[in-house]
């Protein structure tokens, strides 16, 4: 091989060889990804939760046992927000009847009227919730039964709560619409994030992007209510994570 021919081998492996030197400092150092905050992973976490709530309608009734006839076993309540009905059978949305102690109660839906069941073994405090996270379950109880003065309403509130339903949401998206997602909650290019919802039994699996060794990687958690389909409510712990 004349000198010719072997500089131009050597102008190659030297070629090959800046190429894979500028791949390891990519791949080390990527130029692009944009370093971040812990007021980056508070920003995110705060979306992640927003992104989770769902409306809850609660009422809280106190039952007049006195003013019960003996042989009434049902009552009924108009729901209602800032003196404006809801219909509950219009908007779709899910009801949860409970006593004190979390006992479920049957009832029945009329318009926006709800018929629920009472007797001397439930407590004398019953709580209503009514949200979309909620669903409805339909039962054979008759309509009918006495008005308000058999009960007072103790309090009504409207909360935005974590929900099992945009959980599985969100799972759901971040799993099969990633940059969407990311685009959506206001994360850079070139930066990777993840959530965990602490849920017993586990919600959806969550398919986490990849966290290489060299980044640096801020969290954030909080303990939020959650309310799952049936209406019950407890904590659980959010956290999130960006790179």
């Amino acid at each position: 091989m004349d000198k010719r021919g072997e500089t131009h081998v050597e102008m190659i492996l030297t070629f090959v060889f800046f190429i894979a030197i500028v791949g390891i400092v990519f791949y080390q150092f990527n130029p692009f990804k944009v370093e971040t905050s812990p007021s980056d992973a508070d920003y995110l976490l705060n979306n992640i939760i927003s992104s989770l709530e769902s409306e809850v309608y609660l009422y809280t009734l106190v039952i007049k046992p006195e003013n019960f006839p003996p042989s009434q076993t049902s009552a009924t309540i108009k729901v209602h927000e800032n003196d404006l009905e809801i219909d509950l059978k219009d908007t779709g949305l899910g009801v949860s009847v409970m006593d004190n102690d979390g006992q479920q109660i049957s009832y029945k839906i009329q318009g926006n009227h709800l018929y629920f069941d009472w007797d001397s073994a439930y407590d004398k405090i019953i709580v209503i919730k009514a949200s979309n996270a909620i669903t409805r379950d339909s039962n054979n109880l008759p309509g009918g039964g006495p008005q308000g003065e058999y009960y007072s309403i103790s309090t009504w509130q409207n909360n935005s709560i974590a929900s099992k339903s945009q959980a599985l949401e969100l799972i759901g998206r971040y799993n099969d619409n990633y940059d969407l997602l990311k685009s959506e909650l206001g994360i850079p290019q070139g930066n990777d994030f993840s959530f965990n919802i602490e849920h017993d039994p586990p919600l959806l699996q969550l398919t986490s992007k990849e966290i290489l060794d060299n980044l640096r990687v801020d969290s954030r958690n909080k303990l939020v209510e959650f309310i799952d389909s049936d209406g019950n409510i407890k904590f659980i712990e959010v956290s999130a994570k960006i790179w």
